[in-house]
């Protein structure tokens, strides 16, 4: 049996997690885009370092990594929101939620979310969460609806060439982050 557990992701992670992005950015976006798009997608090990060195549990910017027997297998980065509806209301947007293609159905994803809704909850300043994810993701739809996350109606759609001849039509996913069941006030 594996040893699995989350952990808050150190900049000595930083190559690890750059792989890992890039590799799920294959897997994630293949039926979405065009292959030269995504040989062209950069994934920087030092804005994953920069990054990682930023946050904590107890701020609006935390990284967290899936891991499974001592192998980094799974990722979440959450940051302060900065959709205009969304700006100084205490919701963050993950930014990234990948699983190593290999690890997919091990549960990872749901860990790396039930360790974000509970220090989101835990820092008192966290009114929710949102991610964007590309229309056609029903697998990670479905694992954000798992967690209690659902379209809240925002779409918008990225123009990656800036000539609109590569697009992706994004919706927005929000879920609310408050107390447990067994929180008293």
């Amino acid at each position: 049996m594996a040893n699995v557990f989350v952990r808050a992701a150190t900049s000595t992670d930083a190559a690890s997690l750059a792989e890992l992005q890039h590799d799920a950015w294959l897997a994630r976006y293949a039926l979405v885009l065009p292959p030269e798009v995504l040989a062209d997608e950069p994934t920087s090990t030092d804005a994953w370092r920069s990054v990682c060195e930023s946050g904590d549990a107890r701020s609006d910017t935390l990284v967290l990594v899936a891991v499974s027997d001592d192998t980094i297998v799974g990722v979440l980065a959450s940051v302060p929101a900065t959709d205009p509806d969304l700006a100084d209301e205490g919701w963050v947007e993950i930014a990234e939620l990948a699983v190593a293609a290999d690890h997919v159905g091990e549960g990872h994803g749901s860990r790396l979310l039930a360790a974000w809704a509970d220090l989101s909850r835990d820092s008192g300043t966290t009114t929710g969460g949102v991610m964007w994810i590309h229309a056609a993701d029903d697998d990670l739809r479905g694992l954000l609806g798992a967690a209690g996350f659902a379209a809240d109606g925002a779409h918008r759609t990225l123009d990656l060439r800036g000539d609109g001849t590569v697009t992706v039509r994004m919706i927005r996913l929000a879920a609310l982050v408050g107390p447990t069941d067994t929180d008293t006030p």
